[in-house]
């Protein structure tokens, strides 16, 4: 069963690749069912929840969650019965038809032992696993291989990030000059 999977994975995902980027949409993660947050805690057990959005119709997707601090997952729990791998290691998942609209693609369980940096992230990368490495989706005529964005989620304990926002360092004059001798 797992071989079939995997044989039907693979050919919806290395079908010709004719890019359209205009399309493909964005796999986009949340902290919350209501796929509303995009700011996540640094520490407990973590519910995230995953959405291919903006698309003109898919029938399968690929990606990675990677994160950034002492996040350990606990398990995957996808909406769609042909997956291939792990959210944290690579993940295809084949939907069995095209869909239009959001999909929503289920949810992952990650324990957060505590140590991220506030304002760091938590981020959907390219699938190391697939032919390109990049976020690959396919559309409904199954020949041409998208290219999805990734989102990325904010670990916010404190309060003190703004949702999506790249953290910067403060700094001062002279750090800056340092730079250019």
């Amino acid at each position: 069963m797992k071989r079939i999977a995997i044989a039907i994975l693979s050919v919806a995902l290395m079908c010709p690749a004719g890019a359209a980027f205009g399309q493909a949409g964005s796999v986009v993660i949340y902290s919350d069912a209501a796929f509303s947050s995009c700011d996540t805690q640094a520490s407990g057990t973590l519910f995230w929840y995953l959405r291919h959005e903006g698309h003109g119709g898919a029938t399968a997707v690929a990606f990675k969650i990677e994160t950034h601090g002492n996040f350990i997952r606990l398990a995957d729990g996808w909406n769609f019965p042909v997956v291939v791998g792990q959210s944290d290691v690579g993940v295809g998942i084949a939907y069995g038809a095209c869909l239009t609209g959001p999909v929503d693609l289920g949810s992952v369980i990650y324990n957060g032992l505590g140590t991220a940096t506030v304002c760091s992230t938590v981020d959907i990368v390219g699938d190391p696993n697939s032919p390109t490495g990049n976020i690959e989706g396919v559309d409904c005529t199954f020949n041409t291989k998208t290219f999805p964005s990734g989102s990325t989620m904010t670990v916010n304990s404190d309060g003190s990030c703004q949702c999506g926002a790249n953290p910067v360092e403060s700094t001062n004059w002279g750090r800056i000059k340092a730079l250019y001798n």
